[in-house]
């Protein structure tokens, strides 16, 4: 075989059409220009996706671009209007609106860039016009909700509040516009509670020679020659102090750096990257296992979580990222609440998705469940560890934490937790008397009568009650009593009928007439198939008890007290009242020529506002002759002399005996409506308003809401609530509530003892046990009486349980005891008679010895035998 050669073949020689190709420069064909058709398409496609991913100011960009290329495009421009106003560029939105390039819109918008500019005159009248020429669709919603927020800020808070309330009516709830209205119509009716009554209310507090100085005082009038001094002084001393700084000019701003992106990547168009990047694909979330393939078991990761045993410490968490994914699945959507979970914490199951390391996001879905509000909620958590530890770890404890911190505020515990109401205790105050007086130093009264204004007050208040308590659409529903008819068992009435005569009892007759109105249920069918109807169209007639100083004192107890007179007399000896007496000397001269020789004293305060406020409403000439802020100032002195005299710094105290005796009555019911054997659900304590100033200082309720140290209005209602916990709490809870009369439209939540939510029954209970007057000859004792010298005679006590002393309860117990004695003795005489006296027969050969049908009586002498 021939060797192989080495050389090298020679490549061919190139021809001149290949030494002119690889020679040459290779020529590209030029780009071809977009059609303006093709530009704008591309726009409009970027422009879309900007607007929906929020990046409002690349896609305004966009829009130039557009308007460029077409100045007319009716689309572009009004999407550039749009993100002017969401941008909050209403100066550009105006230019851009009197440009006259739109063809349709811009009333509407210009009026809303004038409100947002606070041209406030101008967007009215604007929105006037459009609301005339739009007369067929009045219900416009944007034109209403800009005209609401036009009223608010020129301070028509009542046309704002009303076109709120047309609104709100007409929104969907759950919604977010729903919640703005809603918050919108709160801060209205706050501006209309400050001018209607707060104002007044400050007002009433100030000193009498403040107030009398602010309205006699001149307006403040600077004259031109003293502003143009100050004017030039204030120049002199600017350029003093200027002297020898060197002014320099400011230099213009360094442009801000432009923020940095990928290669490719679009601001707002482009899609963020997947967050699961970094992850092993066996990790992700969207892995899925092939068929065929075995899933691995029992490692750490896989499973349910369990809580780490063994005391070993479990690790702190510093920095824990949480990015919560919600899931809801609810069975009644009504209750479905996540922010208003109970206290108590729901059962909590942890499923890790992913390995838990340091410094890298992990996947763990947690399941809750509760059976209070019917609803399975689950989510899934990223959670990001930055620390190391040899530990195992369990976030199911800790994710349950966090979750019922952040979605279980001191607000829906004690709102959402307690919704059931299970019965009531309501006292309220008499309607509108006459002019009666009262007795400073001993509070003994004169007899006075009810007003049809009174017996009005009271039935509004009675109406409002049946509204709130026997609504069963109402949210403070009471749960299980009746609504059509009154059940006697279920409601019960006391009464104070005291000196004063028989205005509470009027009162509270009217009241209970709003609570339980005519019906024609009130009815009942004859033998005949008749069916009558009560009276006045079905009147429910519905009884009081009354309750006479004489038998029970629990709702006047201040009067025929020689410990209360003497704390009067002390707290007229005091520094403090002493100062009061001082500040309102000046009022009481001015007022005598208005109270026609009655005593003016602020002793006599109460007398004198009596006076005042009752001739004010009654008195047509009175009320054009009292100067203005008379009223209030008597009101203002009013209030400081009652609650001085019907108030102690010591809960049990004997300036708090009005609220101390009637509060035994008050704890008996609730607890008699706790007890599920007892039909009580709902109580009505009709009383003056003597007891509504000391329950206010014995309960601390004057802490949270310091305009409770008055005298309450007529009509006016303290509601007791007692509603029953949610398991596994399922304790009763008090909420306090207050009407105070006709001035308020419902009832607002006051707390008592520093609570800021609902207080268990237990602990009320608790704080008030040791101050409550539970009997009368308690009450002699506390006011150092005795029943020989009172004015009257302790004949039936407050409660079932009375105090009596130990040689009296054991007489008791020797009189019952010999009474079961003569009782045994009596029956087994008449057994020993009886059987004496019975007849034996023999009947087939055996002795039968009755009682039965064949036992027989014989007969006494000189009567016959009875046969039966």
């Amino acid at each position: 075989m021939p060797p192989k050669s080495s050389a090298k073949p020679k490549p061919p020689a190139p021809s001149t059409k290949n030494i002119a190709t690889t020679t040459g420069k290779k020529k590209h064909a030029p780009k071809k220009q977009l059609s303006n058709e093709e530009r704008l398409k591309r726009l409009f496609t970027s422009l879309c996706a900007q607007i929906d991913g929020g990046h409002f100011t690349n896609a305004a960009k966009t829009c130039d671009k557009i308007l460029r290329l077409e100045p007319t495009d009716e689309d572009a421009l009004q999407t550039k209007l749009f993100l002017l106003l969401q941008t909050e560029q209403y100066t550009a939105a105006i230019s851009l609106l009197d440009s006259s390039k739109l063809k349709s819109g811009g009333p509407f918008e210009r009026a809303y860039c004038l409100y947002r500019l606070q041209h406030e005159p101008e967007a009215a009248e604007l929105l006037q016009g459009i609301k005339e020429a739009k007369a067929s669709n009045d219900d416009d919603r944007g034109i209403l909700h800009l005209e609401a927020q036009l009223n608010y800020r020129q301070g028509a808070y009542q046309d704002a509040f009303d076109l709120y309330n047309q609104l709100l009516d007409t929104t969907e709830p759950h919604t977010e516009e729903h919640s703005d209205v809603l918050t919108n119509l709160q801060a209205s009716q706050k501006h209309l509670d400050f001018i209607n009554t707060d104002y007044h209310r400050a007002l009433d507090q100030l000193p009498t020679s403040l107030t009398s100085a602010l309205e006699t005082a001149p307006p403040p009038v600077q004259s031109t020659s003293t502003l143009a001094a100050n004017i030039g002084a204030f120049a002199s001393s600017a350029a003093a102090s200027l002297g020898d700084v060197e002014v320099t000019r400011p230099t213009a701003p360094k442009k801000a750096r432009a923020r940095r992106v990928p290669k490719g990547v679009v601001p707002g168009v482009t899609p963020p990257p997947d967050p699961e990047r970094w992850l092993k694909k066996s990790e992700r979330s969207t892995f899925t296992q092939a068929r065929g393939k075995r899933k691995g078991g029992g490692g750490a990761t896989q499973g349910v979580v369990e809580s780490g045993g063994g005391g070993a410490a479990r690790p702190s968490w510093p920095n824990v990222a949480w990015h919560v994914l919600p899931s809801l699945t609810p069975d009644r959507a009504l209750e479905l609440a996540i922010c208003n979970m109970p206290a108590a914490r729901p059962p909590l199951t942890a499923r890790r998705c992913s390995p838990m390391h340091a410094g890298v996001a992990s996947c763990v879905h947690y399941d809750l469940t509760t059976t209070e509000y019917d609803c399975n909620i689950s989510f899934t958590v990223w959670v990001t560890l930055n620390y190391r530890s040899s530990q195992p770890v369990s976030t199911a404890e800790d994710v349950e934490d966090e979750w019922m911190q952040g979605h279980a505020g001191p607000a829906s515990k004690s709102t959402m937790s307690h919704p059931t109401v299970r019965g009531v205790v309501v006292i309220t105050r008499n309607g509108d008397h006459l002019e009666y007086y009262q007795n400073p130093m001993t509070y003994t009264s004169s007899h006075t009568e009810c007003t049809p204004l009174g017996e009005v007050q009271a039935h509004e208040l009675g109406g409002y009650l049946r509204r709130e308590y026997f609504t069963t659409s109402s949210p403070s529903f009471i749960k299980g009593i009746r609504t059509d008819l009154v059940d006697l068992d279920q409601v019960h009435t006391r009464v104070k009928n005291g000196g004063e005569g028989r205005v509470v009892f009027d009162s509270a007759i009217a009241l209970l007439q709003g609570l339980f109105p005519p019906t024609p249920r009130n009815s009942i069918t004859l033998a005949n198939e008749t069916t009558i109807v009560a009276p006045l169209g079905g009147y429910q007639y519905v009884p009081a008890e009354t309750v006479e100083p004489s038998n029970d004192r629990s709702l006047e107890s201040w009067t025929d007290c020689p410990n209360f007179e003497k704390h009067i007399k002390d707290f007229y000896s005091s520094d403090d009242f002493k100062k009061h007496e001082k500040a309102s000397e000046r009022f009481f001269s001015e007022a005598k020529d208005f109270v026609f020789g009655r005593p003016a004293s602020l002793v006599n305060a109460m007398n004198i506002y009596d006076f005042m406020n009752h001739e004010l409403v009654h008195n047509k000439s009175y009320a054009h002759r009292l100067p203005p802020t008379f009223i209030e100032q008597a009101r203002h002195w009013a209030n400081i002399h009652e609650d001085g005299v019907f108030s102690d710094k010591d809960i049990g105290g004997i300036g708090n005996i009005a609220g101390r005796t009637l509060f035994r009555s008050i704890i008996s019911s609730l607890q008699r409506i706790t007890y599920d054997g007892d039909p009580l659900q709902f109580l009505v304590e009709s009383t003056t308003y003597q007891a509504f100033i000391s329950l206010f200082h014995q309960t601390e309720m004057i802490e949270d809401d310091p305009s409770l140290k008055a005298v309450p209005d007529y009509a006016a209602a303290l509601a007791i609530e007692l509603r029953r916990g949610s398991l596994p709490d399922n304790r009763d809870f008090l909420r306090f509530r207050f009407k105070n009369g006709t001035s308020e439209s419902e009832f607002r939540t006051v707390h008592v003892f520093g609570h800021k939510g609902d207080i268990p029954l237990t602990e009320f209970i608790y704080r008030l046990e040791n101050s409550v007057i539970s009997s009368n000859n308690q009450w002699l004792r506390v006011c150092g009486a005795s029943s020989t010298d009172a004015t009257w005679r302790p004949s039936l006590p407050f409660a079932s349980a009375t105090e009596e002393s130990p040689a009296v309860t054991a007489a008791y117990g020797a009189l019952f005891a010999g009474l079961l004695m003569l009782m045994a003795f009596v029956v087994a005489s008449v057994t020993k008679r009886l059987r004496s006296r019975r007849v034996r027969f023999n009947l087939n050969g055996s002795e039968v010895a009755g009682p039965s049908e064949f036992t027989a009586l014989m007969p006494e002498k000189g009567r016959p035998l009875t046969r039966f």
